[in-house]
């Protein structure tokens, strides 16, 4: 078993650990707590003055049903992402602060003796710390491709939620191609404009109107809402994969 010794093995954790020196646990969590926290008491709201209800009662083609039902979807994949990166924050935060007795067996890292269980982050370093052994400093090819796989584990399937975030404002915009569809097919579908059937034709062309703006509308906040969120689990993936990259940089294990 080897002990962390090495160039910066105090410094390193302290520059690590100082980005963010006095962040509670689960801090991306509870920052998406509050997120949803307010935009559940908006939505509220919008329900009590009944604009809500007007939205989904007045769009027939149900593209605004659609649209809500996967940001809601998207929200909860939110909500798991930022539990897990949560956690992986939380856990490369404690190796930086106790990494004094952290050790290494050369397939496992270990604190105060205790295995770590598997994890992105214990994986990576492992893998990292082994690579190092194995090949050296100057060989860095394998550890590169350690780091893009350490990326994509905790920040690939972002792209996903990505593509739905932009996904929500295209059903937006078709939404407002048929509400005009809608609206031009009242006035050709008149034979006349007589007087007399003009309220009838102007109530057409208003339902019309309304689906265009209204999906457009739901379409527009949706991405915007959650293309936030995603926002916000990027810069936590990003954070993880630099605290990690300069945890193994700038520390090493010698034989004890």
């Amino acid at each position: 078993m080897r002990q962390l010794s090495g160039s910066s093995a105090d410094g390193g954790a302290a520059t690590i650990s100082s980005s963010r020196p006095h962040a509670p646990a689960h801090a991306l969590f509870l920052q998406w707590l509050i997120f949803a926290f307010v935009l559940t008491f908006v939505l509220w709201l919008a329900w009590e003055h009944g604009l809500v209800r007007n939205i989904f009662s007045t769009d027939p083609t149900r593209l605004s049903i659609v649209i809500a039902l996967i940001f809601i979807g998207g929200t909860v994949h939110c909500a798991l992402r930022s539990v897990f990166l949560s956690t992986q924050l939380d856990e490369l935060r404690a190796l930086t602060t106790n990494a004094g007795i952290l050790s290494f067996d050369g397939a496992r890292l270990a604190l105060a003796g205790r295995a770590l269980a598997p994890s992105p982050v214990s994986d990576y370093l492992a893998g990292v710390f082994r690579c190092r052994e194995q090949s050296g400093d100057g060989d860095r090819r394998q550890w590169s491709r350690l780091d893009d796989a350490f990326a994509e584990e905790v920040g690939g399937a972002h792209a996903t939620g990505w593509f739905f975030a932009q996904l929500l404002v295209k059903l937006g915009l078709l939404g407002t191609v048929v509400g005009f569809i809608l609206m031009l097919s009242s006035i050709t579908g008149a034979s006349s404009f007589d007087p007399e059937h003009a309220h009838e034709l102007f109530s057409e062309m208003t339902r019309g109107m309304r689906v265009a703006l209204n999906t457009t509308l739901v379409g527009l906040l949706g991405t915007m809402l959650l293309g936030f969120q995603y926002l916000l689990l990027d810069r936590a993936a990003d954070r993880l994969v630099a605290g990690a990259a300069r945890f193994a940089e700038t520390h090493s294990f010698g034989v004890r």
